[in-house]
């Protein structure tokens, strides 16, 4: 929808539609991802129950946590979905 616009309002300057076009496809090919990381996990409130925070947390306090494996954890939950891996499969195409 954005494109539609951005054609609608440049149509008659093709130098200022092409540049218009082009940061209208990076702004949405940054905006799909954050909305779809960053907004899912705020509607949702995340996925645990509060039990299951808790032992979590007890079995934290007790064994060193893995910076490492808890970054790499994340980041495949986050492009595991499908849309953020459709924007890094265009990202990667394009």
């Amino acid at each position: 929808l954005p494109l539609a616009f951005v054609s609608a309002l440049f149509r008659s300057d093709p130098v200022r539609l092409e540049r218009a076009t082009a940061l209208c496809a990076v702004f949405l090919l940054g905006w799909s991802p954050i909305f779809w990381s960053l907004g899912r996990g705020i509607l949702t409130g995340g996925s645990e129950n509060q039990s299951d925070k808790d032992e979590k947390n007890e079995k934290n306090n007790s064994n060193e946590i893995n910076i490492a494996s808890r970054v790499l954890q994340t980041v495949k939950q986050l492009v595991t979905s499908p849309p953020i891996t459709g924007c890094l499969a265009g990202l990667a195409i394009g």
